[in-house]
């Protein structure tokens, strides 16, 4: 049996944690509040944004809008902080092009569509 490609247990158990990223997911307004007090927490390497659910947040239940002036004044309060903490910027896009845009504006880690979304426009596509 293989342990990520390693064959000794006992290294694994020794370097696994090496090789672990652990994002912090804000998609509410107390998430973003945590965020802003605890950005420079050693124990999280970055951030992942869900920007539909921060839309819901910060519109207080009345929209669903994912690329909204406010979550984009949030996103780049949160990639400047980011910068001053050397954290891992990342975010959910619903398409190609919107991971393009952020990636210029230095989001590293891009989720592009889901699972689910993926799966239905292979199904459509066939």
């Amino acid at each position: 049996m293989t342990l990520g490609g390693v064959t000794e247990q006992a290294q694994y158990l020794r370097e696994a944690n090496d090789h672990v990223v652990t994002l912090a997911m804000i998609e509410t307004r107390t998430a973003f509040a945590e965020f802003r007090r605890h950005h420079r927490h050693t124990g999280i390497d970055g951030f992942f944004l869900g920007p539909s659910d921060l839309s819901i947040a910060l519109s207080e239940g009345k929209n669903v809008d994912p690329l909204s002036k406010e979550v984009d004044v949030e996103l780049e309060r949160m990639i400047g902080r980011r910068a001053k903490a050397k954290k891992i910027p990342g975010a959910y896009c619903h398409s190609a092009e919107r991971a393009a845009a952020l990636a210029k504006r230095g989001v590293k880690f891009l989720a592009v569509s889901s699972d689910l979304g993926m799966l239905r426009a292979g199904a459509a596509a066939a």
